[in-house]
């Protein structure tokens, strides 16, 4: 086991070293479905860490069951998901995540996956993880959405225009997504003449990656 992992680790570092890593994660664009959200909303919104990750030939480590460690790359990662499905699994979708590549979240997807249940008393105990990932990663997601359009409008917006042009269902997260933006200092708010404005603290491009 130990030298087959080590001829696939040199065989997925030759593919990545040979293309860029979009390249080798295009290999996967036309995966999706329900499946693959919730994949995607775990890797994003759920608990999952990496034990150590080479960004400069893009694998991972993860903690798997029984003490194993899932050796992860962009191309296949050695837990029994990959093995069973032959599709990203959770891992894989969270190494390229933090590597800054698309994983093609659903953002329409992520919030009715968040708003599908009135709350944690309403959500099925085998549902519970899956609503909480879905929860998390639609909040990462608004938060990209508000700082998208704030920068756009110049860098300040009032509140009034800010929540104009957010539905329903983006309102019902709107004060606790204010309150992670500006908590994080990535938002500014102050009033001005009566009303509150926004504006983006530190003159940071919206769509800067704080996954180090």
């Amino acid at each position: 086991m130990g030298l087959f992992r080590s001829i696939t680790d040199l065989i997925d570092r030759a593919s990545n070293n040979a293309r860029t890593p979009a390249e080798t994660w295009s290999r996967w664009d036309g995966v999706d479905g329900m499946q693959a959200n919730d994949r995607k909303a775990r890797a994003v919104g759920g608990k999952l860490t990496a034990f150590s990750m080479d960004r400069q030939h893009y694998t991972g480590e993860y903690a798997g069951s029984n003490k194993q460690k899932y050796r992860t790359s962009l191309l296949r990662c050695t837990c029994p998901d990959f093995a069973k499905r032959g599709v990203p699994c959770k891992h894989m979708y969270h190494l390229a995540y933090n590597l800054g590549l698309n994983i093609h979240l659903d953002y329409m997807e992520m919030m009715r996956g968040a708003l599908d249940n009135p709350g944690y008393d309403g959500v099925e105990e085998g549902r519970l993880t899956d609503f909480w990932a879905y929860r998390n990663t639609f909040e990462i997601m608004l938060c990209e959405k508000i700082i998208g359009m704030i920068w756009q409008a110049g860098g300040r917006m009032s509140q009034v225009d800010l929540k104009e042009r957010l539905n329903n269902g983006e309102l019902n997260f709107y004060d606790y997504v204010i309150s992670m933006l500006t908590e994080s200092n990535r938002l500014q708010r102050e009033k001005e003449k009566g009303r509150v404005i926004f504006s983006i603290k530190n003159g940071g491009h919206p769509f800067q990656s704080d996954r180090q």
